[in-house]
């Protein structure tokens, strides 16, 4: 799948309250071991990063990530705004 095309799944995914049901839909968009930095966290895989939208989800029931444009890829790494 074209990066750009995962934005919107992967925030839909983040966004899920239910930690069982977002680990299952997380995979579909998130390699386990491919990590994850952002500038509230830096995450070493699929579940370091499950855990802080965990955290998130706690700290603001009803949260929702959004996303807002294409990915931007590079030879070795994706970045979205």
């Amino acid at each position: 799948m074209e990066a750009s095309a995962q934005i919107l799944p992967y925030c839909k995914d983040c966004s899920e309250p239910d930690a069982s049901s977002r680990a299952e839909l997380f995979a579909s968009v998130w390699a386990p071991h491919t990590p994850s930095t952002d500038p509230c966290v830096h995450a070493a895989n699929a579940k370091e990063l499950r855990s802080h939208f965990a955290k998130i989800q706690a700290c603001r029931p009803g949260a929702s990530v959004v996303g807002r444009g294409k990915a931007d890829v590079h030879p070795s790494l994706a970045r979205s705004a």
